[in-house]
């Protein structure tokens, strides 16, 4: 995967937004304090976007069947739903970040698929001359000889890490001095406080699965059959509220509710609300109920 800011034409990949990269919200209506990314900065996303799908098509085109990839496909159509949400959706500006850089991590995850397949397997396979340097992406620290030498043919950072009792005579060129990772990775917690949706090995396939749920479910609205339905609740029911749920311990889920929608006239739990008649003329002021489909 490329290292920050090191694909010149694509920075914005590396971008975060701030209050000025959004519109100004609506003061009124069901998206007031609401906000959405400015054309501008949605347009560079557009073009790394548009740049990346036709990659993908080039290296499907280009690779013989067997060694097409299936799996560009899923995260292809996930970021131009991520896109569409941030170019139709109005959001907190907390979730526009969460969502700016979800996109970006698929971005680069599909990048970085296509660097390998194309790039560093024909090397590690023996199909392509062996690396004559170190590639300027991010590296691996692994326990395996077979995967270090792997990496040394592709030309991809790589650490191989070893008991110091199992050294005898090899040779120790240059002793480094390790770095502190303070000085380089955020260790503070998050001015959002997000929660701890997985904890475990790093390279566990259950870490990449929890992030995809929790990315997954992280926009969405609330159930409307699970709202009460007293007539103080109808003015919410009918416009959908955003979810404050990814502050819980868990990731958000779609909800569920033993409430069944109303199918017809005399349907059970249907909504029920109450207006007035003007305060003129024969029956003024009394109450009428009135059904809602």
């Amino acid at each position: 995967m490329p290292r920050p800011n090191t694909l010149l034409e694509h920075q914005i990949i590396w971008w975060t937004p701030t209050i000025g990269d959004v519109s100004c919200p609506p003061n009124s209506g069901p998206v007031s304090g609401l906000w959405k990314l400015r054309q501008p900065k949605y347009n560079e996303l557009r073009t790394a976007v548009m740049f990346l799908t036709d990659r993908v098509a080039k290296y499907r085109q280009s690779s013989p069947s067997e060694q097409r990839s299936s799996s560009l496909q899923p995260p292809m159509k996930w970021i131009q739903r991520v896109l569409d949400q941030l170019h139709t959706v109005h959001m907190s500006m907390h979730y526009i970040e969460f969502v700016v850089r979800d996109l970006q991590r698929m971005w680069l995850h599909v990048w970085a698929i296509l660097d390998y397949m194309e790039i560093y397997k024909p090397r590690i396979d023996g199909k392509a001359p062996p690396a004559a340097g170190v590639a300027d992406t991010m590296g691996t620290f692994t326990t395996s000889i077979r995967v270090a030498q792997d990496m040394f043919l592709a030309g991809l950072p790589c650490w191989l890490i070893r008991d110091s009792s199992l050294f005898c005579d090899q040779k120790i060129f240059r002793i480094s001095e390790i770095f502190d990772p303070k000085d380089y990775v955020v260790m503070g917690p998050h001015k959002f406080n997000y929660p701890v949706i997985f904890k475990g090995p790093a390279a566990g396939l259950e870490k990449f699965t929890a992030i995809d749920h929790f990315a997954r479910n992280f926009l969405r609205c609330r159930d409307p059959f699970a709202m009460s339905s007293t007539p103080s609740s109808l003015a919410g029911a009918s416009q959908p509220e955003a979810s404050t749920s990814s502050t819980a311990s868990t990731p958000p889920v779609a909800s569920t509710s033993s409430i069944q929608p109303s199918t017809g006239r005399n349907s059970r739990g249907i909504a029920r609300g109450v207006t007035r008649r003007p305060g003129r003329g024969r029956g003024a002021g009394k109450s009428l109920a009135f059904d809602i489909y």
